[in-house]
């Protein structure tokens, strides 16, 4: 889904799946597109929680920042995915910074009638609810990852989860959009540290290498790694 409309996102959506057509509508009432360069901020952590944002291009990249200015990438958004609901649903601040890694367009949604529409619509209301235990599997699993596994078990555990989510099929494998530093980022290691076990599984045949993209050539010995 490189591309889709404000009604398309909110059908394909597990948020708003199985909606009748009227209430898709006021929904898609609700809000408006808007298009964000690459690199753009949508929201940094400690703002205040005014706005629900559909992905309908591009994609999302979500980060927390420590207070001497590392970055942990937590999570990617990409088209079809719904982003910003925790501070929207409690009314509190940001809990993370949300950037565009990929140009694109968003469906953004204000907090004020969407909570409006919630209060009638109960159905929507146990997707948001569906939506939170998601994220907070999500979180478990990364606080598992880092706990328990190893940098290179992390490193073949997230670029495998990017190649199966946002993974582009080529003819010599799954070619993964992300550079090094943002593989990094994810780790909260240096990319120095990744380019090694890249540069590793390069030489092994596991994978290839390319400018801010990476190819899953042998799934499978990548996921002995783990």
């Amino acid at each position: 889904m490189a591309n889709i409309g404000a009604t398309t996102l909110l059908r394909s959506s597990p948020l708003f799946r199985g909606l009748g057509d009227a209430t898709l509508q006021r929904i898609v009432d609700l809000g408006a597109n808007r298009t964000y360069a690459v690199d753009e901020t949508i929201y940094r952590q400690g703002d205040p929680g005014n706005a629900l944002y559909g992905v309908i291009s591009g994609e999302v990249a979500i980060s927390t920042y420590s207070k001497s200015g590392q970055v942990l990438r937590l999570n990617a958004q990409l088209p079809g995915e719904i982003t910003g609901e925790i501070a929207l649903l409690d009314g509190g601040s940001r809990t993370a910074t949300a950037t565009m890694s990929q140009a694109g367009t968003l469906f953004v949604m204000n907090r004020a009638p969407l909570m409006n529409l919630l209060e009638s619509e109960p159905k929507l209301a146990i997707r948001f609810i569906e939506l939170l235990c998601a994220r907070i599997r999500w979180t478990s699993q990364l606080l598992e990852e880092s706990a328990f596994f190893t940098v290179p078990e992390r490193l073949s555990s997230r670029l495998l989860w990017l190649s199966r989510t946002s993974g582009i099929e080529s003819g010599d494998g799954v070619r993964v959009r992300i550079s090094q530093s943002g593989l990094a980022q994810w780790l909260n290691v240096s990319r120095q540290v990744v380019n090694g076990y890249l540069q590793e599984w390069q030489g092994a045949g596991y994978l290839s290498l390319g400018r801010g993209a990476v190819t899953i050539v042998d799934p499978e010995a990548m996921e002995s790694i783990r």
